[in-house]
């Protein structure tokens, strides 16, 4: 049975790389179900290219009316390419850029003898060129073999070897040339001939395979998955799915429909917090921020337990048992770090050796323990078990030293650090993720490899993760990562961005509460106490009086309320000075530089922020965790995570602060327990008017929500 179908480039390239593909599009003629949204951009750019090189425009802006009119008459602004129309324009001006002078637009290469037939974009059989348009994003070499197929077109119909261009009109004016032998080419006319020989046989023997054997080599752009699947589906009594690990994301092989593609996009996304108030002043915004990624069927590594779950669920309901395959593809770094047989100096606690072992066999989790219970030493012990290449992240200076001194102490070796301009990478290494994530973008060359050889990724203090952030960046580059461990004293975000954290660190493998940590004796109870009514109804009037500028139905702005009632408020500050005793150590939080100068001032103490010098802030800490300092005011953003103060007596939340979540973190600055220390005391404030009160009720409600007890008192 002959063929009797004109053979073309593209045709024989799906032959290649996928017959069944092959069948469904040439033979039998199935509809195509898949997005053209990027086909029909090429055709608009194409033609408004072979209109211009055919001189049919008087000067650019007739082209870009008539591309104006193509792109709405396509509907290409109501498609995935929606916002890329600028875009789409520029390719056609990089394309004109390239001022090229064919004798030939859309040429047609058609031949009975091989029975075969091709287009050119654009060429000049005179000067002997030929080149071919791309608006593709990649810009490589892996176009080569169609450029052969093109010269050899040429060539037979012009009898020369021409130049082959492609142009990448995605990247400005970037183009690939190409120079074929004659030796080179003339292989074409025989793998025209073989292809052909392959289909006759293949449609006299009807011999096509069924589906492909492994969907993960499927072509990513084929239209016929459903199809394949489909069938696939009908021949077994199981469903089996292969989840392919590459690099920080797996790519999911199997059965597909409807019903599992909508699980699978609502389970895997989630709403802005602030969806409604967005929508109200840009009803086209997108909310919906989706992990799953429907065209390559793939998810972030942190949702592989989700996933198996939700594949497992949908087999139930299916009715079929379900099978889950890993593959996993990354390369591991086979570096064995020794280690001791046990932790050098300290002993672990039951609670911190059940988180350890509640871990390992995951390799991916978060560990949740309340602040001054102990992360760094179950962080240290899985280090030990462990013993493979090992990168601790975190985004303070303060913890880079505090960490590395207590791995160094309970594992007797040296760890090394990334940290501003200092890279000493040991096998063992803390480093501040502002360090790596400024080097990644800055293409320093030995970051990169070093990412993709560490084997175990931690992350301290992983409340930080948020949507697209340096945390995100980096880790993202931690590409043959074995083991992924996160920890916090409260691994969630006030944003409603949580989804990110677990992208990267899937779930909660072990939790204990302050409230549990109290309980069997580990961690001092705090006495809580905020403050209210220390201004009276007239000086409260006269400050809101300040605030306001005039206006008709004016409301309170936070801004210039926060600085009016807790910055500038000379009661509240007054009552902070009279907190302070000299004999206890006592440390008070602000939020902003101004009202941290202003208690400095207020009440003779230094002040600890953001600007103060690496080597200040060594030794005002060194001072105050010793005898030497017993006040000190410092910024909540620093002491609000990890540093360790265990003396520390009374806490001063001067800040005034939104986040519950950075409440609880500063309390447990207070809750180590110390032999020298006899009070346990937290002071916060009631504040004024209500667009603060508001605030510090939200404060009060996470202390209570963590099991302590809080007295609101008159002062």
């Amino acid at each position: 049975m002959k063929f009797n179908k004109a053979l073309s480039y593209s045709s024989i390239s799906v032959w290649q790389s996928c017959r069944r593909y092959w069948q469904n599009r040439y033979l039998l003629h199935l509809p195509e179900v898949s997005d053209m949204s990027y086909a029909i951009r090429g055709s608009l750019v194409h033609s408004v290219l072979e209109n211009h090189y055919s001189d049919k425009y008087k000067d650019i802006e007739e082209a870009k009316k008539d591309f104006n009119e193509r792109w709405n008459k396509s509907k290409l602004g109501f498609s995935i390419l929606s916002k890329k129309k600028d875009e789409t324009w520029l390719m056609c001006l990089h394309g004109i850029q390239h001022k090229l002078k064919p004798t030939h637009n859309e040429y047609k290469f058609y031949y009975e003898k091989p029975f075969y037939v091709g287009y050119a974009d654009i060429l000049n059989k005179d000067e002997g060129w030929i080149a071919d348009y791309k608006t593709c994003a990649s810009a490589d070499n892996s176009h080569k073999h169609q450029m052969k197929y093109y010269a050899w077109a040429f060539h037979r119909e012009f009898d020369k070897i021409p130049k082959v261009r492609v142009l990448f009109l995605k990247h400005g004016i970037k183009e690939i040339d190409y120079e074929f032998t004659e030796e080179e080419i003339k292989g074409v006319r025989e793998e025209v001939d073989l292809v052909r020989e392959q289909i006759e046989t293949s449609i006299i023997d009807n011999n096509f395979p069924r589906c492909c054997k492994d969907f993960s080599t499927c072509n990513i752009w084929c239209p016929f998955k459903e199809v394949c699947r489909k069938e696939d589906f009908k021949e077994k009594e199981d469903l089996t799915y292969t989840l392919s690990i590459k690099g920080c994301y797996f790519y999911i092989d199997g059965f597909f429909n409807q019903v599992l593609e909508r699980q699978l996009k609502k389970k895997f996304s989630y709403e802005l917090k602030d969806a409604y108030f967005i929508k109200q002043k840009m009803p086209w915004a997108n909310t919906t921020i989706r992990f799953y990624n429907e065209k390559y069927k793939s998810l972030p590594i942190g949702f592989l337990e989700g996933l198996k779950k939700t594949l497992t669920d949908f087999g139930a309901y299916m009715r079929k048992k379900t099978n889950i395959v890993i593959k996993d593809l990354r390369v591991f770094d086979e570096t064995k770090v020794k280690m001791p047989e046990k932790l050098l100096k300290k002993e672990l606690r039951k609670y911190q050796e059940d988180s350890v072992d509640a871990y390992l066999p995951k390799k991916i989790g978060i560990i949740e323990i309340a602040t001054s219970g102990g992360k760094s030493l179950v962080i240290a012990e899985i280090i030990r078990r462990l013993g493979i290449r090992t990168l601790l992240l975190v985004n303070r200076l303060e913890l880079v030293k505090q960490l590395r001194e207590t791995i160094q102490e309970e594992l007797g070796i040296e760890v090394g650090v990334i940290q501003g301009s200092n890279y000493n990478v040991k096998d063992i290494t803390v480093a501040t993720v502002q360090t790596i994530s400024s080097k990644i973008k800055n293409k320093d060359d030995k970051i990169i490899p070093y990412l993709n050889s560490v084997r175990f990724s931690i992350i301290d203090e992983c409340q930080n993760i948020g949507m697209n952030n340096s945390f995100i960046k980096v880790a993202s580059e931690l590409k043959n990562t074995e083991y992924r461990l996160l920890t916090s004293g409260t691994a969630r975000r006030t944003d409603g961005n949580d989804m990110w954290i677990n992208s990267i660190g899937g779930d909660i493998c072990y939790k204990l509460n302050a409230e549990k940590l109290i309980d069997q004796g580990y961690i001092a109870k705090p006495d809580i106490k905020f403050i209210k009514d220390f201004m009276t109804k007239e000086e409260v009037k006269e400050a809101e009086q300040r605030c306001m500028k005039g206006l008709i139905n004016e409301t309170f702005k936070y801004q210039s309320t926060y600085k009016e009632f807790i910055v500038n408020n000379e009661k509240r500050n007054e009552l902070i000075k009279s907190l302070v005793k000299k004999n206890k150590k006592t440390l008070i939080l602000v939020k902003l530089v101004e009202h941290g100068e202003l208690l400095s001032k207020l009440l003779g103490a230094p002040y600890f922020s953001g600007s103060t010098l690496k080597d200040d802030r060594e030794y005002l800490l060194n001072k105050f965790k010793g005898d030497g300092l017993n006040c000190l005011i410092g910024t909540m953003s620093i002491f609000s995570e990890g540093i360790n103060i265990e003396r520390l007596e009374v806490l001063i939340n001067a800040s005034g602060n939104k986040s519950d979540i950075k409440s609880v973190q500063t309390l447990g600055r207070l809750l180590r327990k110390h032999k020298d220390k006899k009070t346990t005391e937290y002071y916060d404030f009631i504040d004024y008017p209500f667009l603060l009160s508001r605030i510090s009720f939200e404060r009060v409600k996470s202390f209570k929500k963590e099991g302590h007890d809080v007295e609101i008192k008159l002062r």
